[in-house]
């Protein structure tokens, strides 16, 4: 979408990225789009995509920003498919 233009627009979708972020958004969006008969790798990606753009596109203000990037970081682990390799090579169960 359009970046908005007025102080509110910019306000609004700064605080829906936020919310995002901060919340379990993502992983009830990976159950929704799983929840379509798509498969958990398909979810993954698009959850990854979404997680960047409300991170980079949606945060307007460099403040809020900073605030958010240990969530930005965190989901990015959760969600990276090779960050679960690497958390479980050398695992014995």
């Amino acid at each position: 979408g359009q970046v908005p233009t007025s102080t509110e627009g910019k306000v609004l979708a700064t605080a829906d990225a936020k919310a995002h972020l901060l919340s379990d958004f993502y992983i009830f969006a990976t159950w929704a789009i799983g929840k379509e008969e798509k498969g958990l790798e398909e979810a993954k990606q698009y959850v990854l995509k979404k997680i960047d753009r409300d991170f980079h596109n949606k945060i307007l203000f460099d403040e809020i920003r900073s605030e958010c990037k240990f969530a930005y970081d965190a989901l990015k682990t959760v969600f990276n498919p090779s960050s679960h390799e690497a958390m479980t090579s050398g695992m014995k169960f």
